[in-house]
């Protein structure tokens, strides 16, 4: 956060890109003032005050989310990503002299699916089915010191 000192006065042909850039970077309105050398509530009110700015700032998180969001889908069902490779190859002129050159080949890698993806996937899109978090209901009272443990797999005896 930005100590007490001079007042930043904002700049409409500065700010909103900074933010925009900020937050495509994934920061944090606290961070993304503390960049800016102001502190939260300052950013708060030019964010009131400044719909341009805001717009980026929302703007910038949408564009991120959607990619991150894109980037794990694709490693959760697998993909295939081409890329170029450079090789040295050794050949021979007409006079039998070795002559090196590099050539540049295309190539298709294939990325099996992830489970971690996977996982995270349904877990945040389908937690009723998918999620990790069990809800229990009790009735009844409990009495006295009462340790409940629950593990995972637990086998009833």
């Amino acid at each position: 956060m930005a100590t007490r000192g001079r007042r930043v006065k904002y700049n409409p042909n500065v700010h909103p890109k900074q933010a925009l850039k900020y937050s495509l970077l994934g920061l944090t309105d606290e961070q993304m003032s503390g960049a800016m050398d102001i502190c939260e509530a300052t950013l708060n009110n030019w964010k009131k005050k400044y719909p341009e700015l805001l717009e980026s700032i929302r703007a910038g998180k949408i564009e991120a989310d959607a990619n991150v969001a894109s980037t794990l889908y694709k490693r959760a069902l697998g993909h295939t990503q081409k890329r170029k490779v450079a090789f040295k190859v050794k050949d021979y002129d007409s006079k039998d002299r070795q002559i090196e050159r590099v050539e540049v080949v295309e190539t298709e890698e294939y990325f099996p699916p992830s489970d971690q993806a996977i996982n995270l996937w349904l877990g945040n899109r389908q937690r009723k089915k998918w999620g990790s978090k069990s809800e229990i209901e009790h009735s009844g009272e409990l009495k006295g010191k009462t340790t409940i443990v629950f593990s995972k797999g637990a086998k009833d005896k």
